[in-house]
C-alpha cells in the first residue's frame, strides 16, 4: 500500500513540473551551459574586434557602434539580453558550472586562434614562394 501512495505522489509531482525535469535544476529561461559558452565566445570575439585598431579608445564606452556589436551577438544566438543576464546570474551562483563554461570558452577561443595562426603561416609561406618565383624570373 505504501508503495502505491509513494508512486501516486511521485506521478503527481512529475505531472505538476511544467515541462522542467526534476533532474535538471536549471530553471526555465536560463541558457544551457553550451549556449552560454557560445554566447561568451561571441562576446569575447566582439570585444576583440572592438579593441582592434584602437576603436575602443576613440569611442565612448556606450557608443552606438559598441552597442550594435552586442546586439548582433544576441541576434546571432537568438538570445535576449534579459535571458543572458538571468543566465549569468544563475551561473555566477553555481561556480563549478561557471568554471566549466569558461574552460570551454577558453578551449574554443584557443582552437580558433590556432586555426588562424595556421592560416596566417600558410599565407606567409605562399607569399614567400610567390616572391621567390618573381625573384628568379627577374634577377637584379
Amino acid at each position: 500500500m505504501n508503495k502505491w501512495i509513494l508512486c501516486c505522489c511521485l506521478l503527481t509531482l512529475l505531472s505538476c513540473n511544467n515541462g522542467n525535469s526534476l533532474l535538471s535544476s536549471r530553471p526555465r529561461g536560463v541558457l544551457s551551459k553550451e549556449k552560454m559558452t557560445d554566447m561568451l565566445v561571441d562576446i569575447n570575439l566582439a570585444e576583440s574586434a572592438l579593441r582592434a585598431g584602437d576603436i575602443q579608445r576613440t569611442l565612448p564606452a556606450d557608443s552606438l557602434y559598441q552597442k550594435a556589436q552586442y546586439v548582433e551577438v544576441f541576434k546571432k544566438n537568438g538570445v535576449t539580453p534579459g535571458e543572458f543576464n538571468k543566465s549569468l546570474t544563475y551561473y555566477i551562483e553555481r561556480i563549478e558550472d561557471l568554471n566549466d563554461i569558461y574552460s570551454d570558452v577558453i578551449s574554443k577561443l584557443s582552437a580558433m586562434e590556432a586555426e588562424m595562426q595556421k592560416h596566417d603561416r600558410k599565407a606567409r609561406e605562399s607569399q614567400k614562394y610567390i616572391q621567390e618565383k618573381k625573384d628568379k624570373k627577374n634577377p637584379q
